[in-house]
C-alpha cells in the first residue's frame, strides 16, 4: 500500500501512479498512535479503523511519527476552536498554545511513548475534552452517537440505536465511505453511479479535486536517511496538506 499523509488525513491506497484505488480515508482528529519500541513499525488507532503501519527504516518511521503527532494535535487545536464558536466552551480551558507540540528533527523525538507504549500528547487536546471518549456515557445512553467528522454526540430517537449499517437519526450515510456522519458534514449531494448520493464532506473535497494540490515528502539526493518537505498550498481548498507518496508500507489489520 501507499500511503498519504495530509494535514487532516491519513488516506492508504493500493497501485501505481497515476491510478490508486483508495482503502480507506481516516481523519487525523480522532487518532493517536501507539510505538513498538525497537522496530520499524507503530499502531495507527482510529474509530474508523486500525492498523500496523511497517516503515523500510527507522528514520522514515521517525519522521512519519514526527509529523503524525505534530498533524494530529493540529487537528484537536482546530476542533477546540470550532468547539468554542460553536458551544460557547470555557475559553479558561484553552489548551496552551506556548508549549510546543513537537520539535523532533530527523532521527529525534521529543514526544516519547509512555509506558503503555502510547504517545503522549497534550491532555487538554484529547477528544475527551469534548466528552467523546466517556464510553460509559455513551453506553448508558443507547441513543447516543458520535460523528467521525465534527465529532459532536448526537442522540437518535427514542427508540435506541439504529441497525448495524442504517443511518442514525440526524446522520447520514456517506454514499462513497459509507461512514455515519451528521447532516452538517454531509452538505454535498454527488452523483454515484447514475443516482444522487449525499456524501460527507471528506470525500466531496476528494472527488472534486480540491485534494490534488500538497506538499510532497521525498528522499534527499544526498542523504537517504533525511526526509525533506516541499510546501504548496491548494487555493482552492485553502488548506495546507501534506503527502507522503514514497512511504510504502504494510498495513495489517488489528484490533482495539
Amino acid at each position: 500500500y501507499t500511503f498519504f499523509l495530509f494535514n487532516d488525513l491519513v488516506i492508504y491506497a493500493a497501485g501505481q501512479p497515476p491510478s490508486y484505488k483508495v482503502h480507506q480515508t481516516l481523519h487525523l482528529s480522532l487518532a493517536r498512535l501507539r510505538d513498538f519500541p525497537g522496530t520499524r513499525h507503530h499502531l495507527l488507532l482510529s474509530p474508523q479503523k486500525t492498523f500496523t503501519i511497517e516503515y523500510p527504516s527507522h528514520q522514515m518511521k521517525q519522521a512519519w511519527v514526527t509529523q503524525l503527532i505534530r498533524n494530529i494535535e493540529g487537528q484537536r487545536q482546530l476542533h477546540y476552536k470550532h468547539a468554542i464558536g460553536v458551544k460557547g466552551i470555557d475559553h479558561d480551558k484553552s489548551p496552551s498554545s506556548s508549549k510546543p507540540v513537537s520539535e523532533a528533527a530527523a532521527g529525534t523525538q521529543t514526544n516519547a511513548p509512555t509506558s503503555s507504549g502510547e504517545y503522549e500528547t497534550d491532555p487538554s487536546l484529547t477528544s475527551s475534552f469534548f466528552n467523546v471518549e466517556n464510553t460509559k456515557k455513551l453506553e448508558e445512553d443507547q441513543r447516543a452517537w458520535v460523528c467521525k467528522l465534527c465529532i459532536r454526540v448526537h442522540s437518535t430517537s427514542r427508540w435506541g440505536r439504529p441497525k448495524p449499517g442504517q443511518a442514525p437519526a440526524g446522520g447520514v450515510k456517506c454514499g462513497v465511505c459509507k461512514d455515519i456522519v451528521c447532516r452538517r458534514c454531509a452538505s454535498q449531494t454527488l452523483v454515484i453511479k447514475g443516482e444522487k448520493a449525499k456524501v460527507c464532506d471528506c470525500c466531496s473535497g476528494v472527488l472534486k479535486g480540491y485534494l490534488s494540490n500538497s506538499a510532497v515528502m521525498e528522499r534527499s539526493v544526498n542523504d537517504n536517511s533525511i526526509l525533506s518537505i516541499r510546501s504548496d498550498w491548494s487555493a482552492s481548498a485553502g488548506t495546507h496538506r501534506q503527502k507522503f507518496p514514497k512511504a510504502e508500507s504494510e498495513s495489517k489489520a488489528a484490533t482495539m
